[in-house]
């Protein structure tokens, strides 16, 4: 663990965030010092299913030892997702690797998916949700299974069997991507996810799920620290009350004050921070933020107006370009600035547009 004493020093902290790269309280939110380079998609075979699977590789370009971040992309979404945020990890010396889960895919297969997945109808009610009435909008997504999309234990141990089939694939990645060999650095992993992804991240960390009335555990002990975003709350992916009690691992959890699920309040998002042990875990909650605020895109500078009280799709992702930066230096080069900015830095970078849990 790192930096312990200063973390309970600042229980409750809120903070609010200017826009500028070249702001002196930001933490590495400009681009880093590598140039980045992509491999779009590249196959990894995953021998203990005995089937491929197919991943995207931001990585730095020039001489280094690398940690790995694996990101974990939300529901009918896919390896091209948070590409920005990868980006970013990538310039600052990490190697971001991002699989396509089964359930992912373009609205073209959204559109033939079961009745319990978002409907066509369902998708483009969300899309133009800023002249509809929110309510009515979250009654017909819940009558849909719109929150069920996932669930069941099969289909999570799949989804978390491909993180860790990356990072039994790294040789691979490093065959097929002669630029990264000998570069990998395999004892500093650390995972990251979006909406479905953050559950699979959390699990991967040592969160349980319910199974025919028994907790079960997928915990990976390759994985250092993990960075969910719009993470579930009790109630869904067979989470529960006892989920997080083995959660040791440093966590770095994110979401916003818009982020609201049907059938939720709010206060279901921050579920599995306040449900955590103590020790390295945070809460970032961003005022005004959405589900979908946090990657980048398709635009970073586009504004969302779909009810999230005028925030931007630029100013929740330079929340997460600089938190979660400043979360991987502590947890995987142990960077004592990095420790200190999580500590300290944060409040001066942040102000009234987010608020800050660390226990």
């Amino acid at each position: 663990m790192f930096c312990r004493q200063s973390l309970f020093a600042f229980a409750v902290l809120s903070c609010a965030v200017p826009s500028r790269a070249d702001e002196p309280t930001a933490y590495k939110l400009a681009d880093g010092p590598f140039t980045v380079q992509t491999a779009d998609d590249i196959t990894i075979q995953d021998k203990e299913r005995n089937q491929e699977l197919h991943v995207k590789v931001h990585y730095p370009k020039g001489d280094g030892h690398f940690p790995v971040i694996v990101f974990s992309h939300g529901f009918g979404a896919g390896k091209d997702a948070f590409a920005p945020i990868g980006k970013h990890w990538a310039s600052h010396g990490y190697v971001s690797i991002h699989p396509q889960h089964a359930d992912g895919g373009s609205l073209d297969r959204l559109r033939t998916r079961k009745a319990d997945g978002p409907t066509e109808e369902a998708i483009g009610d969300a899309r133009a949700g800023a002249g509809a009435d929110r309510a009515k909008l979250r009654e017909r997504l819940a009558q849909r299974g719109f929150q069920r999309s996932g669930g069941s234990p099969d289909q999570i141990a799949n989804r978390v069997r491909d993180v860790s089939a990356v990072i039994d694939g790294l040789d691979q990645v490093a065959e097929t991507i002669p630029a990264l060999k000998g570069k990998l650095d395999r004892e500093q992993i650390g995972v990251s996810g979006h909406s479905y992804g953050a559950c699979v991240s959390m699990l991967l960390a040592g969160a349980t799920i319910d199974v025919a009335g028994e907790p079960k555990s997928f915990a990976d002990a390759r994985v250092k620290c993990v960075l969910p975003i719009a993470a579930a709350g009790t109630g869904e992916y067979g989470l529960t009350r006892e989920s997080w009690k083995a959660c040791n691992r440093p966590a770095f959890y994110i979401t916003g004050t818009k982020d609201i699920r049907p059938g939720h309040q709010f206060s279901w998002r921050k579920e599995p921070f306040d449900l955590s042990p103590n020790g390295d875990k945070y809460l970032l909650i961003v005022d005004g933020a959405n589900h979908v605020s946090f990657g980048g895109g398709p635009s970073g500078a586009t504004r969302l107006r779909a009810g999230i009280g005028g925030s931007t799709v630029a100013v929740a992702t330079n929340f997460v370009k600089t938190s979660s930066t400043a979360f991987f230096d502590a947890c995987l080069k142990g960077d004592k600035q990095a420790q200190a900015f999580l500590a300290e830095g944060l409040v001066k970078y942040a102000g009234e547009q987010a608020t800050l849990s660390s226990k």
